[in-house]
């Protein structure tokens, strides 16, 4: 569900339609799939994940990082000019 990724808390609602996702893809398996993702975010276990999925997890790592650094520099400059006004 793309629109997951919108979601900015774990909401009882978003918890369950994340639930849903995992029902319909993995059926049986939605327990065990949901245990891997865990896991693969262990740093422990990093090593043993394939190459293309790591190299993946850290390039969506850092595209988050930069998209959270660029909305705390939005919020710096919005407050910088509120403070400036009052």
């Amino acid at each position: 569900d793309p629109s997951l990724s919108e979601a900015k808390s774990l909401t009882p609602m978003v918890y369950q339609r994340v639930g849903d996702t995992f029902r319909t893809r993995f059926w049986s398996h939605a327990g065990w799939a949901h245990s891997l993702l865990f896991v693969a975010e262990l740093p422990s276990f990093r090593p043993v994940l394939p190459e293309d999925i790591a190299l993946e997890m850290e390039q969506w790592r850092e595209k988050e990082l930069a998209k959270k650094a660029e909305a705390r520099k939005a919020n710096a400059a919005k407050k910088g000019k509120v403070n400036k006004k009052g």
